[in-house]
């Protein structure tokens, strides 16, 4: 058995689709049209496999994904299906994350740190999404209350924007499991601040 996920983000006067297949069971997968708010233009399409359906299919490429260029010029880098089902798989394992968990999903999947955090992780998992359009650390944080999220994934620049939220309660963050930081190095003031006021350690 494998695991198929099928997304295409359009542009603005497009829409997104999908749908999943894992052990025989077929399942929508929200679409994704509310991120062409932002005025995102990207196409994805990533098919995931276990690994021994298919040899050649795990070292095929899957697609080019451009690095942000924290230490250099942006590169362009092809990832294999293989690569991204290793991904998942691992990023499973290592975070203890199984299913029933819900997401708040803020990164922006054409970095390939939004992609499998927020799309293809989730779809492993058949856990729900909750799509923000538009980063907003108020917004965020209510979300987070309001959806009962509890896996955060973000950068630590959006993690030092919602703890200088002044209407953020002590216990905004209760309902989180895992809150992770990715995508640039997380100041060692933000992550204490953020234990200190919410109780949440960031990973």
């Amino acid at each position: 058995t494998g695991v198929t996920v099928r997304v295409k983000l359009c542009t603005v006067s497009g829409c997104g689709s999908g749908t999943v297949t894992h052990l025989g069971v077929t399942t929508a997968v929200t679409p994704l049209a509310a991120l062409t708010n932002r005025g995102w233009t990207a196409s994805i399409i990533a098919t995931v496999v276990s690994p021994g359906t298919s040899g050649a299919l795990d070292a095929q490429g899957q697609g080019m994904f451009y690095t942000s260029g924290t230490t250099a010029d942006p590169k362009g880098v092809e990832l294999t299906h293989g690569n991204l089902h290793s991904n998942c798989i691992d990023g499973i394992a290592s975070l203890e994350i199984g299913e029933g968990h819900s997401f708040l999903n803020i990164l922006p999947p054409f970095h390939v740190f939004g992609l499998m955090a927020n799309v293809l992780v989730p779809v492993f998992l058949r856990a729900s999404v909750h799509e923000m359009p538009r980063f907003n650390p108020v917004h965020a944080v209510r979300a987070v209350g309001e959806k009962r999220t509890s896996i955060l994934l973000a950068i630590p620049s959006m993690y030092a924007a919602m703890l200088r939220t002044k209407s953020a309660k002590a216990d905004a963050f209760r309902s989180i499991y895992l809150a992770l930081s990715g995508g640039e190095p997380l100041p060692e003031s933000v992550r204490l601040a953020f234990a200190e006021r919410f109780g949440v350690t960031l990973r």
